[in-house]
């Protein structure tokens, strides 16, 4: 099966964004779009009617590796009105205060959650991953996104043997974040990963390690990914 890449897309004005989405549609399966990178949400009514492919709504905050600053209610607020104009996912983080009622709310408008972790210190061992992805499960996860720093390129192997073991009827996604954590970027989707990020541009990445989708497509078709 070809790996799903999912393109994060983090610019101020829905305008830069539509035009932006036009340039790597081709190469997309799916977007995400960083709310915490918007000062406001006029026009992102466009962004979600301007493509066929399914979209994430994420905004996150600053203890989550984030951009959004303000007040909790204020940014869950902001991301639920853009759930509104047509969402089909959004990423909650798993640290979020108002986790369950922000999950029940969304799962009452249709919106699949994504429940998210980010450790931007280390490689959480096999058995702190596993636990990670039982307590996403617990609070009602769609998908489970589970995603640390790799310190050496040993940590690869925690993620894929992770993915190997637990994607199985599952919507997981699990990489390495950092120049070391390339690998389990690139094969996530190849060991059972539901997807993995890429940026539309080299000067455009959102995290450490983020290649640019013309780059992962590349590699996909070195190695005889796509059909």
């Amino acid at each position: 099966m070809k790996p799903r890449i999912c393109v994060s897309i983090a610019l101020p004005d829905p305008s830069e964004v539509l035009r932006l989405l036009d340039e790597v549609e081709p190469y997309a399966d799916m977007f995400e779009i960083r709310l915490d990178h918007m000062p406001n949400l006029e026009g992102l009514g466009d962004v979600v009617e301007a493509s066929s492919r399914p979209m994430i709504a994420t905004n996150r905050p600053k203890w989550e590796g984030g951009s959004f600053n303000g007040p909790e209610e204020n940014r869950v607020e902001t991301l639920l009105e853009a759930c509104r104009l047509g969402f089909e996912y959004a990423d909650v983080e798993l640290r979020s205060p108002t986790l369950s009622s922000v999950v029940e709310e969304l799962k009452s408008m249709g919106v699949q959650v994504i429940i998210s972790v980010h450790d931007f210190d280390r490689t959480p061992s096999l058995d702190e991953l596993r636990e990670t992805l039982r307590r996403m499960e617990a609070q009602g996860a769609d998908v489970a996104k589970v995603v640390g720093f790799a310190r050496r390129m040993e940590d690869n192997l925690t993620y894929l043997k992770f993915l190997s073991e637990e994607s199985g009827g599952r919507r997981l996604v699990s990489f390495g974040m950092g120049p070391l954590g390339v690998v389990s970027r690139v094969l996530c989707p190849l060991f059972g990963g539901y997807y993995t990020y890429a940026s539309p541009r080299e000067d455009l990445a959102v995290a450490p390690g983020q290649l640019p989708v013309r780059r992962l497509l590349e590699l996909y078709e070195t190695l005889g990914c796509l059909g």
